[in-house]
């Protein structure tokens, strides 16, 4: 009975790791992620999908009328006039002003 029952335990736990779902491997490593939340983005030069990855609280329609209020209006002065963009407030400026510049 005990030879069956450790043969048992050994079979489960070499089987252990196949049954692992394939997505949890395919996330990012938490430092890619942090330097990603860590980088600095250019508000004059960024693409509607840098802007959507890297400023907070801002998603692919808040993106697309940063990038068409500077295709509107010329490149930002600084980064205070993003509040000027329909959807970006006060709060999404705070939240984001360390990695937001104008060049």
């Amino acid at each position: 009975m005990k030879k069956a029952l450790y043969t048992i335990i050994f079979v489960v736990s070499t089987m252990i790791p196949m049954l692992v779902p394939t997505q949890l491997a395919a996330a990012p490593p938490a430092e890619e992620v942090r330097l990603q939340m860590e980088a600095v983005v250019n508000i004059n030069q960024a693409t509607v999908d840098d802007l959507q990855a890297m400023i907070l609280g801002v998603g692919a329609t808040k993106a697309a009328a940063i990038v068409a209020y500077r295709d509107a209006n010329g490149p930002f002065k600084n980064v205070q006039e993003l509040t000027q963009v329909k959807g970006i407030g006060q709060s999404i400026l705070d939240k984001n002003r360390n990695r937001l510049v104008v060049e």
